[in-house]
């Protein structure tokens, strides 16, 4: 419970500043916040909640993207081995991953 955690969930299309395609909620070290600013280490990173009542929230994670539990548990299990499932195409064909974190920080991801 509340320990820090980056796991590239997708970007959330009903998020207005979402319809930016250079803004990015950085977490930690978002443009509003001062005490992690020069620290790249924390960019995308998030304070997770508490499992308590977890069944009865509405939305999931720091944008709300997920509205089901098992929306949620399904991404968690299969982020890495089927991206396609979660994130949008390029113009290409190609899986856009992680595309609400700047490639610059994916170093950051939780991988675990």
């Amino acid at each position: 419970d509340y320990g820090l955690i980056a796991i590239a969930v997708p970007r959330n299309p009903a998020i207005p500043a979402n319809a930016d395609p250079d803004y990015f909620d950085l977490g930690l070290c978002a443009p509003l916040r001062t005490d992690f600013k020069g620290r790249a280490e924390y960019c995308g990173l998030f304070k997770t909640p508490t499992l308590r009542n977890v069944a009865l929230r509405k939305s999931f994670f720091h944008n709300g993207y997920f509205h089901t539990l098992r929306e949620a548990v399904a991404f968690y299990a299969s982020r890495d081995s089927d991206p396609a499932r979660w994130y949008p195409k390029n113009a290409d064909g190609t899986v856009k991953k992680f595309d609400d974190l700047p490639k610059a920080y994916w170093p950051n991801l939780n991988t675990d």
